[in-house]
């Protein structure tokens, strides 16, 4: 019998797929768009979540750079825009409902979760209230990529993303060598000599001991005016510590500065001090009051020579393991120079060493055309940091606020 009728099984098997692909087909339909429109809304939870990170990034750091909420606002507007989801630019209107400044503490002695408590706008903006933190809310409506699936057409997102600015353990760490005693601008004050010498108003042998030993007469000291005749009266009387107008004298008043700045941040900065000349001392061990740093750096004659190399050495150990140290604050050294390391080892190599095995982040500020500005260049690339440089005695006033108003800013949700 089954030689006589080859074909008929197979022939009723195809005509029983038929009806299954065609009951399958919508199905298979319905299984492809839901893929398609889950990696599509994985894909805009990614793109938003980007986009907030990044401006809310960028509003803690404008906040701690320009310290209004005016300026966090912008920067986190203009970032979120810069981003697209879906194609589209992220636009976070700059109101409370979307952009929140408000405290982030760590739970669970320092150790756990941060939580973000809100504060106003309008206290922060009046000085009754202050703000480690901003919160930016960004929110999509995006049309589906698949339409055939019935009552779901759009996808409907929120991201919350917090910048919180952190506590810092800072090691100041400032060149006494003798160089830090002379005249703020030595180039005009030599200049002045020599045109009194050349007048025959001084004689050569005061011209000598004034531009060779910092010695001045009581007639070279009559000659000079305004500030070269205070720098060169204390150079004659004052002993005790560093003359006005000195190099020392303009560090002194950058780094009250950079202090008062910290005594006015949200965060718990705590400070220590290392001064170097041909050798490097710690001077203070890590304090968030400041009064005993303001009286040494006030009462402070430099000498000796230069070892850089060696007060970086000598910075480490207070902000790290030293009495004090606090396992999740940010650790920052600055350094000040005025010339060049003479002395054993070379900074560069000391920052290679430190940074391969400590978290930490090295600022560099030299001051007058006498210092090595590409080595403490390289110093500060080496560490992660900035190299800021000042000519005049007085802008090291604005870089030790610069660099005290840049705090660390993390993402902590």
């Amino acid at each position: 019998m089954s030689s006589l009728y080859p074909c008929r099984m197979d022939q009723a098997r195809n005509g029983a797929v038929a009806p299954l692909f065609a009951l399958l087909l919508p199905v298979l339909f319905l299984l492809s768009g839901f893929a398609i429109n889950l990696a599509y809304m994985q894909l805009l939870t990614t793109e938003l979540k980007i986009a907030t990170d990044a401006a809310a990034h960028a509003g803690g750091r404008a906040m701690s750079i320009h310290q209004t909420t005016d300026a966090a606002y912008h920067y986190a507007h203009r970032i979120a825009a810069l981003n697209r989801v879906g194609g589209q630019s992220l636009q976070v209107p700059m109101n409370e409902d979307y952009m929140k400044f408000g405290l982030s503490i760590r739970g669970n002695n320092g150790q756990g979760k941060y939580e973000f408590t809100q504060v106003s706008k309008a206290a922060i903006d009046n000085e009754s209230a202050r703000a480690t933190s901003i919160s930016v809310e960004g929110s999509i409506e995006m049309p589906l990529v698949f339409q055939a699936i019935p009552g779901i057409r759009e996808f409907a997102a929120r991201r919350r993303s917090i910048a919180t600015q952190l506590d810092r353990d800072i090691a100041l760490v400032l060149d006494r060598s003798g160089s830090m005693q002379w005249y703020k601008d030595l180039e005009a004050l030599d200049k002045k000599l020599y045109k009194l010498y050349r007048l025959r108003r001084i004689k050569y042998s005061e011209y000598r001991n004034a531009t060779r030993y910092n010695m001045y007469s009581v007639n070279t000291m009559k000659r000079l005016t305004g500030d070269m005749q205070e720098f060169a009266y204390d150079r004659v009387y004052n002993r005790e510590s560093a003359s006005r107008h000195s190099r020392w004298h303009f560090l002194d008043l950058g780094v009250d500065a950079f202090l008062s700045v910290l005594d006015e941040t949200d965060q718990e900065e705590q400070v220590s001090l290392v001064t170097f000349d041909s050798y490097a001392d710690l001077r203070t061990s890590l304090a968030s009051d400041y009064t005993e740093i303001r009286e040494i750096v006030a009462e402070e004659y430099p000498s000796g020579n230069t070892a850089i190399g060696r007060g970086l050495q000598v910075s480490l150990p207070p902000i790290v393991s030293g009495t004090g140290a606090r396992p999740f604050a940010a650790k920052t050294i600055v350094v000040l120079t005025d010339g060049e390391n003479n002395q054993s080892p070379d900074p560069e190599d000391v920052v290679v060493d430190i940074i391969a095995n400590n978290n930490v982040t090295i600022h560099t500020v030299t001051f007058t055309t006498g210092a090595d500005q590409e080595s403490m260049a390289r110093v500060a690339a080496l560490g992660g940091g900035r190299h800021y440089h000042a000519d005049e005695g007085e802008d090291l006033i604005g870089i030790f606020e610069e660099i005290a108003n840049n705090l660390p800013t993390i993402l902590t949700e």
